[in-house]
């Protein structure tokens, strides 16, 4: 949703990177900063497409290389996707997770957006974007960590409680 329209502010970060790149944005049904997003993307000197309130996002997502995102849902979808990943708080309520993510080494923290820089933005991108053998090891971790069986696990923890 990005109710604090950082994805504008991480388009200006990406493009401070000389690398010509292929950017694929995806806004969710709460994004309400669509003219700022408009302007980021007219202003942008790389191949930015955008996608809004998609029911594919496992199909778009394991078609990148990389991605940034918030420390939501999404973020450990990436993961269990093996998507190496530079998390940008939408919330600051998300932190907790992102630490722990970015502990685990399948994720790198920058924190909560408003207290992050372009610039640090896009050095954590040139970084990232420039070491394969970090990226592989992200990948292979995320997938370790993140099961994909989550609800399972809580289902079965619901149903062990109220059995007593």
């Amino acid at each position: 949703s990005d109710t604090h329209c950082f994805i504008p502010k991480i388009l200006n970060a990406i493009n401070l990177i000389d690398d010509n790149l292929k950017i694929t944005v995806v806004t969710g049904s709460g994004f309400k900063c669509l003219k700022q997003l408009q302007k980021s993307v007219q202003d942008s000197k790389h191949n930015v497409k955008i996608f809004h309130n998609i029911s594919n996002m496992h199909k778009v997502m394991s078609s990148h290389d990389m991605a940034i995102t918030a420390g939501g849902m999404t973020l450990l979808e990436l993961a269990y996707l093996g998507i190496p990943s530079i998390i940008v708080c939408g919330e600051k309520f998300e932190e907790e997770t992102a630490s722990k993510i970015s502990t685990m080494g399948c994720g790198i923290n920058l924190g909560f957006g408003e207290k992050v820089s372009t610039k640090q933005i896009a050095q954590k991108i040139d970084l990232l974007m420039h070491n394969f053998q970090n990226r592989k090891k992200m990948n292979n971790l995320g997938r370790q960590i993140i099961d994909g069986n989550g609800a399972v696990k809580i289902s079965q923890i619901i149903q062990y409680i109220a059995s007593n």
